[in-house]
């Protein structure tokens, strides 16, 4: 799937469409930043949760970058999660839950790389840079006071800005 993000929107929507095309994810969620994130993630499984995995992003951070050839950029600093509720006091429940959203949280970290190799035969200035923040994963676990576990990764998506810069 060729992927153009020209701005924070059309990277929401990248991801939410991710929703779609992961197989395991049952709903998806945007959350604030800061302090925000917990309360949201809090909400979301107190009011809204049905069961099953859920994504998250947050967007935090951006700067500017210029690149040769007059090429500018801004990396976008995002976190994504995959949380899903499970019980500590049913034997295994959190380590399934675990193992569950790990799985998830991998091909989920597949199919965005998957995407940005198919958006390799676009203009440079239209391709897609995601680069995962020191390739880990962050384990998650009783997340926001829900007993939400899972996984988080840290994503800069790097969007090309200079027809926002020079307009």
């Amino acid at each position: 799937m060729q992927v153009e993000i020209t701005d924070l929107l059309t990277l929401e929507e990248y991801v939410s469409s991710l929703k779609e095309r992961v197989p395991g994810i049952n709903s998806y969620k945007y959350l604030g930043s800061g302090d925000e994130f917990d309360s949201a993630i809090q909400a979301f499984f107190n009011n809204k949760y049905q069961g099953g995995i859920v994504l998250f992003l947050g967007i935090f951070d951006s700067l500017t970058r210029d690149s040769g050839g007059k090429q500018s950029f801004a990396p976008v600093f995002c976190q994504i999660c995959v949380l899903k509720k499970a019980d500590p006091k049913v034997e295994r429940d959190t380590l399934i839950a675990k193992n569950e959203t790990w799985k998830t949280a991998l091909n989920l970290i597949g199919t965005i790389e998957k995407d940005m190799e198919e958006s390799a035969r676009m203009a440079s200035t239209k391709r897609l840079r995601v680069e995962v923040d020191g390739d880990k994963l962050i384990p998650l676990e009783r997340v926001a006071n829900v007993n939400a576990w899972g996984w988080a990764t840290d994503i800069i998506f790097t969007i090309p800005v200079n027809s926002i810069k020079f307009s």
